[in-house]
């Protein structure tokens, strides 16, 4: 009910809603600089197997803005983590886990950022989170971007598709 409340706050509306599979589809919005960002985002809700009365909401981004997919998910988590008790562990994604700031951690991402405009905006939106979260990673993503393709970054900062110019611009800019 919570995460059925929280997207039906959200500008955009609800396009499907499976309560047999506690699944919600949604296209929603997002203001960034002035500009209306759309994405379609997915939310489902498991029950842990393993732990009683423990609740895991799984969020996909569809398709559209990967940097509306960011600030939706950032302000469901925290609606929900307001509206319900938080385990005592939170459990990050596997990748969050590992040491970043090993280079063969960051080679995928880094190898994304030369392939299409998609893969490439998801990429940069990863690696500017990654290096947000940990100074030591900052400087392996730079050390890896140094390996790649001269200019790259620079290239994906002017590039005319705003999801990849922009968190490369903001990566570039050092976030």
């Amino acid at each position: 009910k919570s995460l059925h409340a929280f997207l039906s706050a959200q500008p955009g509306r609800i396009t499907k809603l499976s309560p047999q599979k506690f699944a919600i589809k949604a296209d929603l919005f997002q203001t960034a600089n002035g500009n209306m960002l759309r994405c379609t985002m997915k939310a489902r809700v498991y029950r842990c197997a393993d732990v009683p009365n423990r609740l895991l909401v799984e969020f996909c981004r569809r398709s559209g803005d990967s940097i509306a997919f960011q600030r939706l998910l950032a302000e469901a988590t925290d609606h929900l983590l307001g509206e319900f008790i938080a385990a005592s562990q939170v459990v990050e994604a596997p990748f969050a886990d590992a040491d970043s700031t090993e280079p063969s951690m960051l080679m995928p991402l880094l190898d994304m950022l030369q392939s299409e405009q998609e893969q490439c905006a998801e990429a940069l939106v990863a690696l500017t989170a990654l290096a947000i979260a940990s100074t030591a990673t900052a400087f392996a993503i730079c050390a890896g971007l140094s390996q790649l393709q001269p200019g790259l970054l620079k290239s994906c900062a002017q590039s005319c598709c705003a999801e990849v110019a922009m968190p490369a611009a903001r990566l570039e800019m050092g976030f």
